[in-house]
């Protein structure tokens, strides 16, 4: 693939020299020019098969040649865009929509035509674990209750900041030491995130960010955090769901203006993705783990003050009770039975809870080549059911496929099912108001999430622990615009 504007330059400049150019050659003149390419060049051939789009094309390139070299590239995609549109009239349709381009974690595809084919049974065992074990840690920590965010936003409760900051923490001290233990993987991880977010400026970051922290005070949840909520069956954890896969949708039908217009501003050049640890140069490792060490101190201090089990108290009643009948948790010991009776307890403090989470960035590396993230099961999805129906042409489709974490997310769901059923208090969180604004809270989730390709887990945990500054900007964008949606929703008298 390559853009139109220098397919269309150097095939003008060999005509006027009476050379012929491969497209090989062709896509080799193209290599510093970015990844997302209008037109593939089988797409150009199209629009000039026409005898009225031939003589547009003509008419153009006399223009092209005679114009200012740097004007090239937007005088060749304006052409590109005027032949399209002639051959759509003539009942020629190219594909004016480009696929993202595959990131690492899921272009081991053995057969193209086949988007399932990147799915090997490691993936499959190592996600359904991972979910699991994610959707359970989500369940105890209770933060998956609604108010238990919105509370964090209004700064009403700690929860989910205790959680985010000790699974913060996990994902540092997991990067720290893989990065030394095991430099290639980590590399591999390294280079799967950037090639999520590069191409993406900041008003992307921040704009995509931006509308998922409103998300996230709306629904109470986040793409992640509202997959533990329909297993604990959370009322409304369906309709924020419903929401969610249609700002999939909605996202996938916006792909093409989204590329040309929002992604281009404020973007760094393709491989030079900011880091941190280049900014102060100071090696990685060090860095991720001094950081890990602050993160866990910050998750201490705020323990002081705000006690796990006073604020349980405050956001659901029951379950607090429950806790205190059952005698709270049983003594630390390395026996089964401790296990069996933490597994049963209706809470862990979130400490505990958001370690768990973090964690699980050590075997998303080590097995996936790939880190924490939710949102883009979503989009996987999506992308899937629209290319499914592309040959009507009801809708534009995209290919970018991550089915190890498809698993992940469903199996997230069964983990919090299972969790909050042992413990017997599935039906005792308190819901948002209504299911219109579960809906839209959902559809903001997601939609803003693919447009900054991160979300809480992406960004927060992935990329804060990878330490790119593109996702240091992402989270204060996210939480900025929660906490002044949050507070603008009370002030309203909405909440």
């Amino acid at each position: 693939r390559m853009p139109t504007a220098v397919f269309f330059s150097n095939a003008i400049a060999a005509r006027k020299e009476g050379e012929s150019l491969s497209l090989s050659e062709l896509r080799a003149t193209a290599a510093v020019y970015p990844k997302e390419s209008l037109y593939s060049e089988s797409d150009v051939q199209v629009m000039k098969k026409g005898s009225f789009a031939s003589k547009v094309y003509d008419l153009v390139e006399s223009t092209l040649f005679t114009s200012h070299k740097r004007k090239l590239p937007k005088l060749g995609a304006i052409t590109s865009v005027l032949m399209t549109l002639t051959n759509r009239k003539k009942g020629e349709t190219p594909k004016s929509y480009p696929e993202e381009p595959f990131s690492p974690s899921f272009t081991k595809v053995s057969d193209p035509t086949n988007p399932f084919s990147c799915l090997s049974a490691k993936h499959v065992i190592t996600a359904i674990v991972m979910g699991a074990l994610f959707g359970t840690s989500f369940e105890k920590g209770r933060v998956f209750e609604p108010w238990s965010v919105r509370g964090t936003m209004l700064f009403d409760k700690f929860l989910m900041l205790k959680m985010f900051l000790s699974a913060a923490a996990a994902s540092k001290f997991g990067f720290g030491l893989l990065s030394i233990l095991a430099p290639q993987k980590m590399k591999a991880a390294r280079e799967d995130f950037a090639s999520c977010v590069e191409g993406k400026g900041l008003l992307a970051i921040v704009s995509g960010a931006a509308l998922l922290g409103a998300g996230m005070a709306i629904s109470g949840g986040c793409p992640g955090m509202v997959l533990a909520q329909v297993g604990s069956g959370v009322q409304y954890s369906l309709v924020v769901l419903s929401g969610g896969f249609f700002g999939a949708f909605l996202f996938n039908q916006l792909a093409y203006p989204l590329r040309k217009y929002v992604y281009p501003i404020w973007r760094h050049e393709r491989g030079h993705e900011h880091t941190v640890e280049s900014s102060l140069n100071i090696p990685y490792p060090v860095l991720s783990l001094g950081l890990g060490a602050v993160f866990a101190g910050a998750v201490y201090g705020l323990e002081t003050v705000f006690p796990w089990k006073s604020e349980l108290q405050s956001l659901n009643p029951a379950a607090y009770e429950a806790l205190q009948a059952a005698g709270g948790l049983p003594a630390f010991s390395f026996s089964l039975d401790f296990f069996v009776k933490m597994y049963k307890s209706v809470a862990w403090p979130p400490a505990v809870a958001g370690a768990l989470i973090g964690a699980l960035q050590v075997p998303a590396v080590l097995f996936l080549n790939d880190t924490l993230g939710s949102a883009t099961s979503y989009e996987t999805l999506v992308n899937f059911v629209t290319s499914q129906l592309r040959g009507l042409g009801i809708f534009k489709a995209g290919k970018s496929y991550c089915w190890w974490q498809v698993v992940y997310v469903m199996c997230s769901i069964g983990g919090a099912y299972l969790s909050s059923h042992v413990a017997g208090v599935d039906t005792t969180a308190t819901p948002i108001e209504s299911p219109l604004a579960a809906f839209i809270g959902g559809a903001l989730l997601v939609f803003g999430s693919r447009i900054a390709s991160g979300c809480t887990s992406g960004h927060g945990l992935s990329g804060m622990g990878l330490l790119y500054t593109n996702s240091l900007v992402a989270v204060a964008a996210m939480f900025g615009s929660g906490i002044a949606t949050a507070l603008g929703l009370r002030a309203a008298g909405f909440m």
